[in-house]
């Protein structure tokens, strides 16, 4: 499983799954959703198979020189025939096709089938079909129901991209060149190994046998059968077992250098398998995936079915892992600790792993039928990761709602975004489906059902789930249908008339999400919701019709329930709801709170009155209400703003209790607010007050947290400190930026060990805000002596954090110069940019210069498809945010335009970004200023004055450096 960074950019429809050539019956049809899903039946896309025949089983006889970085093979694929045809269609891409033969399988010998020799075949290079045509003067040479044996000898190159069949060349001991090769098979990649029915609905064994150079070691799925044949020219071929019934995308195979590690009596034979030189340094994930494994067998009630679980670490992997069946690939940097040892790091690869694990059982042992449906194994399993974490205690779950829950509700606002369910246009679609929306609101979706059904009726479901479907392929509503079964059975629907499944489209074929709205009357005692999509909110679309079903629960001051978390009701497809509670359970000054852990997928507003008295509920006793919905009323209140549903002091008035906080779920999302707002201030008058308040809000916390780490912090306390000092330092706090400095000088004169790791680049990124050339000097050289790239990462941020002006171009200049002789990676080169312009001010207005007088030498930048000039001026134009700033962007677009170096269709998004900020500043920015001048600050707190800050959209850089794990999400699986 992986995600891309590209997201999607097109609307795309939906139509029913049409499997084996005959059409499914529409269980959509008596549904009635908004017209916005553009839910509409087409006809089947051209890339699609025509399902005439299947695959039973696969044999391929595979020779791979991976140092010229070809192989030649042979797939012999028996196929039954679902239809009388002439012609056998599957896929192949980037493979010379050389021969062709057909044998039925009632046949001992192919001399006995005459027809054999009379095959031919074409290559589509539009679909990537493969076209097999038989005995030509036949239109019923194949019967429906015969079994045949196709065979097809090939040969191909190693791909260079991570996909398909791959080669790398990398730096081995003494920086001896050395060679690898290996498998990246989804979504639709198998077809360049070799020819086959590359879709997941087509599940088949598959037996094969490598042929390689002898001083290399194969891998694959399964075990060996024996020991290396040596060929006596150089050569050996290693076989394997056949695997169980699988979709392509799930083999896996890679031949070089090899060293396994193993866990000791493990079963299944837990392994490692690294680059020579590697072994050490595989110990924690081994031990990880020993107990991930043993959580999983226990909460889904399914023994693992294979004798062996693999994890094969390979360098520069750009995927970060896949969950091939037994055959685990990770990026180095995934699996290994690199680095030394931290909380981080482990919490990383633990999340990393406890994913790819999941994913034998969802996905792997019952597989979405077609990537329509993809959400159902990478959502499940994107949520599933978190209970799974709890259980070998690395977690708790209130993170889910941190890195998951607030990150898509602020995605999927975006009208363009598509429904969980949809159907691509083209093979291009099929890789854009890995998005956000897959993965982060198929996880929030899962969650709410756990929350409707109960703990235990949803683990009863997915149990059902996979003992019933086990090897096979599925849809939405069949899970839907466990989901219901299981409902019924514990009572979870008794007094309620709701259709469950008919509850479950409308969260999975609609895109966005609802806004629900709570009135109270005051005077009876009750509440009226009131539903509408918030993507709409202040756009004229009088035709859009969305309704949702929604599951509500609330609580009150006097009602101690926020661990109830199931349904009170559902807000149906009326879209408006007045409840009467049986008793008057509050008083009229009593707070009313909608979404108990914010469990629903919806944002909530109130009236001004209980706004009001949320607030005050906060200031006198904030642990009165729960640490999720502390988080949650933030966000919402924030975002609320944003689309003028809320006034800028009610939002702002919520942020005061924040002084007695101490949990990480407020602290991130204060933070996340915050940044967002104050990168809409950028000029230094705008934000004095801003600071002021900032300070004063950090000032207690920072004496309460201190700044070094302590022996009893658990990881969420860890993180919640980092926090509260970037917030600290950026607000100007003199102690802070004191303390940190002193740090930063001990780090990089070597004279202090005790700095806990994961806190050294919080202690750099604020030491480096005062940062001399020597500083800068001895940052880099880390950064270069680095072979971690996540550490690597975060001293390029924590370089990004100068406000030297001539340093911060000095900087970017490394990653543009060959003078330089600094080894960055092309990613890297263009994460430089990207960290100074997300510091700050000073670093904004640098970075618009550099660009301007670099223009044409940055378009030259390579990432394979990816254009760096455009990514960097979109980065750009998030910041631009008043007209000054405007006039800066719009010199750099002009030179961009004079060469032509990107298109109208690239500059035209991002200059209408532009005029969105500029329109939301000129509506916003006067409240704001004046909620913050006139708010009664402490006079007395100490102030450095800071000139530049590490605000970036939507979050703090600092939360970047490192320390936001959901960067772990966006290049993934």
């Amino acid at each position: 499983m992986f995600i891309t960074l590209g997201f999607i950019t097109t609307l795309l429809l939906l139509v029913p799954l049409n499997i084996c050539g005959k059409p499914q019956k529409d269980d959509n049809a008596s549904l009635k959703l908004g017209n916005s899903t553009k839910n509409l039946r087409v006809n089947k896309p051209l890339f699609r198979l025509p399902n005439m025949s299947l695959p039973l089983s696969y044999e391929i006889d595979l020779k791979a020189d991976i140092q010229v970085g070809v192989f030649q093979g042979t797939v012999k694929i028996q196929i039954r025939i679902q239809e009388d045809t002439s012609r056998v269609v599957l896929h192949s891409k980037d493979l010379k096709i050389e021969e062709v033969r057909f044998v039925k399988q009632s046949n001992k010998t192919e001399e006995d089938e005459p027809r054999a020799n009379n095959a031919s075949f074409s290559l589509d290079a539009g679909s990537e079909f493969l076209n097999v045509d038989f005995d030509k003067g036949s239109s019923s040479a194949m019967s429906k129901g015969d079994v045949w044996m196709l065979t097809i000898v090939y040969s191909g190159k190693l791909g260079s991209n991570d996909e398909g069949f791959f080669g790398k060349v990398y730096e081995g001991h003494r920086k001896k060149e050395m060679f690898l090769a290996a498998t990246h098979f989804e979504p639709t990649s198998a077809r360049r190994a070799f020819p086959c029915y590359d879709e997941p609905g087509h599940k088949a064994t598959f037996q094969l046998n490598i042929t390689h150079n002898k001083k290399y070691v194969a891998v694959s799925n399964m075990p060996a059968s024996g020991d290396p044949v040596d060929n006596l020219d150089g050569t050996c071929t290693t076989s394997f077992l056949a695997t169980p019934k699988m979709s392509t995308y799930m083999l896996a195979f890679a031949i070089g250098d090899f060293k396994s590690h193993y866990l000791k009596d493990s079963r299944p034979q837990i392994s490692v398998t690294t680059r020579a030189g590697y072994r050490s340094h595989s110990e924690y994930a081994l031990q990880m995936s020993s107990k991930i494994l043993s959580a999983l067998e226990r909460y889904t009630n399914q023994s693992y079915p294979f004798t062996k679980l693999d994890n094969l670490a390979i360098p520069e992997y750009k995927w970060k892992a896949m969950e091939n069946w037994a055959l685990i690939i990770y990026d180095e940097n995934s699996l290994l600790t690199l680095r030394e040892r931290s909380k981080e790091t482990e919490w990383r690869i633990a999340f990393t792993i406890a994913h790819e694990l999941t994913h034998q059982w969802f996905g792997n042992l019952v597989t979405p039928a077609w990537w329509s449906y993809v959400w159902l194994s990478e959502g499940l399993t994107s949520y599933l990761e978190f209970h799974i974490l709890k259980l070998v205690s690395i977690l708790n779950l209130s993170w889910f709602v941190m890195s998951k829950t607030h990150v898509v509700l602020a995605e999927d606002t975006n009208q363009t975004y598509h429904p969980l369910t949809y159907w691509p246009h083209d093979l291009a679609g099929i890789r854009g489906i890995f998005d956000y929306i897959t993965y982060h609101k198929g996880a929030c979706i899962f969650r709410m059902i756990e929350h409707v059904l109960t703990k235990d009726a949803f683990q009863k479901a997915l149990r059902n789930y996979l003992a019933d479907r086990k090897y096979g392929s599925v849809s939405p509503d069949i899970i839907f249908q466990y989901f219901t079964d299981a409902a019924v059975q514990d009572g979870v629907f008794e007094n309620t008339e709701i259709d469950f499944q008919s509850f479950l489209r409308t969260w999975t074929l609609q895109s966005g999400y609802p806004l629900v709205t709570l009135v109270r009357d005051y005077d009876s005692g009750t509440f009226r919701l009131q539903q509408e999509p918030f993507d709409t909110i202040g756009r004229e679309n009088k035709n859009d019709t969305r309704i949702w079903w929604i599951p509500f629960n609330y609580v009150t001051k006097n009602m101690d329930t926020f661990e109830v978390t199931i349904a009170d009701g559902y807000l149906d497809s009326s879209g408006e709801q007045t409840i009467s509670p049986a008793l008057k359970m509050w008083t009229n000054e009593d707070w009313l709170i909608l979404n108990k852990q914010q469990t629903g997928f919806y944002r909530v507003n109130y009236d001004p009155r209980n706004w009001a008295l949320i607030t005050g509920a906060l200031l006198k006793n904030h642990t009165s209400i729960h640490v999720l919905n502390r988080a949650q009323l933030m966000d919402d209140a924030y975002h609320l703003m944003t689309v003028n549903r809320l006034p800028v002091n009610v939002f702002l008035n919520l942020l005061k209790y924040m002084v007695k906080e101490d949990e990480y779920a407020p602290w991130k999302t204060f933070e996340s607010v915050l940044g967002q707002l104050r990168r809409r201030l950028p000029d230094r008058q705008d934000s004095i007050g801003f600071d002021n308040f900032l300070r004063d809000v950090t000032t207690v916390p920072y004496e309460r947290f201190g700044l070094l780490a302590q022996p009893k912090d658990d990881f969420l306390r860890h993180l919640t400190r980092k926090i509260v000092i970037n917030l600290a330092c950026y607000s100007g706090h003199e102690e802070c930026l004191h303390e940190t400095k002193a740090l930063l000088n001990k780090i990089l004169l070597n004279k202090t060990k005790k700095i806990n790791n994961d806190l050294k680049s919080t202690i750099l990124c604020n030491g480096m805000k005062s940062a001399t050339h020597q500083d800068f000097s001895l940052v880099l050289s880390l950064f270069v002596k680095s072979r971690d790239k996540y550490e690597r990462k975060e001293y390029m941020e924590c370089l990004g954090c100068m406000m030297d002006a001539n340093l911060i171009r000095l900087y970017l200049t490394t990653a543009m110069k060959k003078t330089f002789d600094i080894k960055y990676t092309v990613d890297e080169r263009l994460y430089v940019l990207k960290s100074v312009i997300q510091a700050g001010r000073i670093g904004l207005r640098v970075a618009i210069e550099f660009l301007i007088e670099n223009t044409v030498e940055y378009s030259k930048i390579s990432a394979g498809k990816r254009n760096a000039l455009q990514e960097a001026v979109q980065e750009v134009g998030r910041y631009i945010v008043n007209k000054k700033l405007q006039m800066d962007f719009t010199r750099l677009l002009k030179k961009v335009k004079r060469y032509s170096l990107l298109s109208k269709e690239h500059t035209k998004p991002i200059e209408n970004t532009v005029q969105r900020n500029i329109i939301w500043a000129d509506r916003h920015r006067k409240p704001i200023i004046e909620w913050f001048s006139t708010y009664n600050y402490d006079k007395t707190s100490k102030t450095v004055a800071v000139t530049s800050g590490a605000l970036i959209g939507g979050e703090i850089s600092w939360i970047i450096l490192g320390l936001n794990i959901i960067s772990l999400y966006l290049v993934r699986y």
